[in-house]
């Protein structure tokens, strides 16, 4: 299974455990916010990528510019990025190489 559905699985399973404040003192009450604003931050996140489109429209010479949270969903845009295909620009009625585009994938 990849990471993300992992994840989701166990948010939900998390999600549906229901809890009892009466008997947690504040410092387990704390704790208990944290990892869940922890968890929410690992589900969100962006990456930064430029790229060529080959005359052929195929994307090649992906380079992560930038991504929050760090390295944390990179290789997912990266590999979703290389799938994607264009219609090649066509200068004088022949297809060219495009380069240093740019786009931002949101997770």
């Amino acid at each position: 299974m990849n990471k993300r559905l992992l994840l989701i699985i166990f948010v939900f399973f998390v999600s549906a455990c229901k809890s009892n404040d009466s008997h947690m003192d504040s410092s387990t009450k704390q704790a208990t916010i944290t990892s869940s604003n922890q968890i929410s931050e690992i589900q969100n996140g962006w990456v930064q990528l430029s790229f060529d489109v080959s005359a052929s429209g195929d994307v090649e010479n992906i380079k992560i510019i930038d991504s929050y949270p760090a390295g944390r969903f990179d290789d997912e845009a990266v590999e979703a990025l290389a799938k994607w295909k264009y219609k090649p620009k066509v200068e004088n009625g022949v297809p060219v190489k495009q380069h240093n585009l740019k786009v931002q994938l949101d997770f």
